[in-house]
């Protein structure tokens, strides 16, 4: 009787581990996808960046375009760079919400359609983020032109470091960061009529709007000063990626609030004419 017992706690030691191990693997293998995505877009960005083709990351090119046919191929090629981005910055601050969607959704057995529903709705907005800043700085480019503010484009980086810095500040940007850090809002069930991909997809866009609220500014900074410089983008997307857990994020706010101020403030004595 006590060898039978023994064998049966025996094979129970043996078998009770897999589910947990299959559940690491699994969690693993989901970090490994999303982390190796933004590193793979890091990787591009890099070498982007220092080719001769880096002028068509940023917007600085469109102070030579003069008409519609010059623009929309230079549209084009941002769009690419930015939806590259758009994964490299963002997705690292969706682990979170996509690694806690599975766990609790775990009975159910969400597929791999569904996080990867959740992670397009988690970054969807920012595509057409990119596209509305890049036809008003078209504009902005247009107005540079106009005697006042030719030689002064700086004033375009000076403007973007305030307000992102500014912003840090305000009851918004907290409010909008507490959300992020918070996922219940997110995860409640959707709709009963609702695919399981539709609902992960809704629980992605609603997790978009609440982290396009805390880093617009941050995003439209990274716009302004150009997608060329890759050491800021690192920077920045390491900030945002920081912002969004829970522990560190509150805490992260007001000092990078005051970084990007003294950066702007240094911008402004350096280029300004007395």
């Amino acid at each position: 009787m006590a060898v039978a017992s023994s064998g049966r706690q025996g094979a129970q030691s043996l078998t009770s581990p897999r589910p947990r191990l299959l559940s690491t693997i699994t969690g693993d293998r989901l970090a490994l996808s999303i982390f190796g995505t933004s590193i793979g877009m890091w990787v591009i960005l890099l070498f982007w960046s220092e080719s001769p083709y880096s002028i068509y990351l940023g917007h600085s090119s469109l102070g030579n375009v003069t008409g519609l046919i010059g623009f929309i191929p230079l549209a084009l090629i941002f769009l690419v760079g930015w939806s590259a981005m758009v994964l490299a910055m963002i997705l690292p601050a969706t682990f979170p919400l996509v690694s806690e969607l599975r766990r609790r959704a775990r009975a159910r057995r969400v597929g791999r359609r569904s996080t990867v529903s959740t992670v397009a709705g988690a970054v969807t907005l920012w595509v057409p983020f990119g596209i509305v800043a890049y036809l008003v700085d078209f504009g902005i480019h247009r107005l540079a032109e106009v005697p006042p503010f030719v030689g002064n484009v700086w004033i375009l980086g000076f403007t973007s470091l305030a307000v992102a810095g500014t912003y840090q500040f305000t009851r918004t940007k907290s409010a909008f960061l507490t959300d992020c850090c918070s996922l219940n809002e997110f995860l409640q069930s959707p709709p009963s009529q609702a695919s399981p991909e539709e609902g992960a997809f809704r629980i992605g866009l609603g997790y978009c709007k609440k982290s396009m609220g805390s880093h617009w500014a941050m995003m439209l900074l990274m716009f302004s000063l150009g997608l060329q410089g890759f050491s800021m983008m690192l920077l920045l997307g390491t900030a945002m990626a920081t912002e969004h857990d829970s522990k560190l994020g509150p805490r992260m706010r007001v000092p990078v609030g005051y970084a990007i101020l003294a950066l702007a403030l240094y911008v402004g004595l350096t280029n300004m004419r007395i």
